[in-house]
């Protein structure tokens, strides 16, 4: 009983004893102990530096590091107008700046400063993006040299737990040498919908070097979906010719039909002025590539891929149009030689490449009952050679051709040409030999960037 008793009176003194401690401590501690306020302009409570750590939004600099500007550089969209980018690094793995100032300075030839652009922009955590600028005039001198720096100090924040995450699929170029165009697809592969997300395109060429730049904005995308991006130049990119991709095995298709002497007989032309922009062609291509040879009429013959490029300029001096008997237009089996020759010669390396130059509408192969015919059937024979990853250009010289069905019959509407004249034909040719061996643009890189009213 006594030990109970005892037992008893310890518990009572103990919270009694405890009580007088809160209540003269807990004053003390609200008293002296000051939390962190943030914005006091002092280092209180928990922060690790003024107004920052602890439980403060802001980061201390110390425990951040500033972003890496990678590359900058300035591209001409039009005379006296260009687009400037900065692509940059963020090395902080869990920290944003949501407000980042910066400025691009741009220097002529002469190191000379010649146009200065401020703004402002977001920083995601732990990216790759880009800062872009676009329609910056330039008013008697264009710019050499572009730097571009963030203003310091930035003001990091908790990127928080959840990071937004796209994926870009599918990226395409062409018209390269004309209009440039690139499309792709961007895909929301967060568990959430997002909005306000900026992308970014860059072009570079075969070595990596960037030639071109644009954007694009996408109001919202919803979770699991996607959207289509598309990006357009008004003017070729600035990079250099003679520099492939990949070897090129390419068939050169001539039609040596009647008709091609009924502008001149002799020499014939306009076969004579389309021999001579062929050869032109032929000594466009690069030591890695192949170039080969077919000629139609009624039936076609063909001269077989070959390295030793010589021996295809004489195949293609040596054309000409058999004399005694009508010779007709067959497309049909200029094509059926031709996709032949690269199936079962061509190698796996290599883009496979057929030009077809006619000044006439297909006449053969005929079909009782369908006067369509040999169109019909050149256009079934095409859509084989595409399947097959064979690129399909078309020349119509003259005003004869039928331009819809040379349309039809391309890989793409950009790669059917129209040439009036004779003296057309050489410079479509080049056209041609340079968006095949484009010393670039090879590299495409889509940059998407989701700015903090999405999250």
């Amino acid at each position: 009983m006594t030990s109970w008793a005892q037992k008893q009176k310890f518990t009572y003194v103990f919270i009694f004893c405890s009580s007088l401690f809160l209540i003269a401590f807990v004053p003390f501690l609200l008293f002296y102990h000051k939390p962190a306020a943030c914005t006091d302009g002092k280092q209180n409570g928990e922060e690790r530096g003024v107004d920052c750590g602890g439980g403060c939004p802001k980061l201390c600099a110390s425990d951040t590091l500033s972003p890496l500007v990678l590359w900058q550089r300035a591209f001409k969209v039009t005379p006296g107008v260009y687009n400037a980018v900065a692509y940059i690094e963020n090395p902080n793995a869990s920290a944003r700046a949501d407000y980042a100032p910066y400025v691009f300075k741009f220097y002529d030839s002469n190191n000379v400063l010649v146009g200065e652009y401020p703004g402002t922009t977001f920083i995601p955590p732990k990216e790759k993006f880009a800062v872009f600028e676009a329609g910056i005039v330039f008013e008697g001198a264009s710019p050499a040299r572009t730097t571009f720096e963030f203003k310091e100090p930035l003001i990091w924040k908790s990127a928080g737990a959840s990071t937004p995450s796209l994926q870009v699929k599918s990226s395409t170029l062409s018209r390269a040498d004309s209009t440039p165009r690139v499309d792709a697809t961007l895909s929301n592969t967060s568990l959430r919908a997002l909005s306000n997300i900026e992308a970014v395109v860059v072009v570079s060429d075969g070595e990596g070097i960037a030639i071109g730049a644009s954007r694009t904005f996408i109001d919202s995308l919803p979770s699991g979906e996607s959207t289509s991006l598309t990006y357009t130049w008004p003017e070729p990119f600035e990079a250099g010719v003679g520099l492939c991709n990949s070897p090129v095995d390419a068939l050169l298709i001539i039609d040596r039909s009647g008709s091609m002497d009924d502008d001149v007989l002799s020499p014939p032309e306009p076969l004579t002025s389309v021999k001579k922009a062929a050869q032109a062609f032929v000594e466009r291509l690069e030591k890695t590539d192949r170039g080969g040879l077919v000629t139609f009429a009624n039936n076609a013959d063909t001269f077989p891929l070959t390295s030793a490029f010589d021996s295809v300029l004489k195949a293609v001096e040596a054309v000409s149009i058999k004399e005694g008997v009508v010779q007709n237009t067959n497309i049909t089996e200029g094509l059926i030689s031709a996709k032949n020759e690269l199936l079962f010669s061509g190698r796996a390396s290599a883009s496979k490449i057929i030009l077809l130059l006619t000044d006439g509408i297909a006449t053969d192969p005929k079909k009782t009952g369908n006067e369509n015919y040999p169109e019909t059937s050149a256009l079934a024979v095409g859509s084989e050679a595409k399947k097959e990853e064979i690129s399909l250009f078309t020349i119509g010289l003259g005003d004869k051709v039928n331009q819809e069905f040379l349309r039809q019959l391309s890989s793409s509407p950009e790669y059917f040409y129209s040439a009036p004249s004779r003296e057309d034909v050489d410079t479509i040719y080049k056209k041609i030999a340079v968006s095949l061996c484009r010393k670039g643009p090879a590299i495409i890189e889509i940059i998407p960037r989701v700015y903090p009213s999405s999250q």
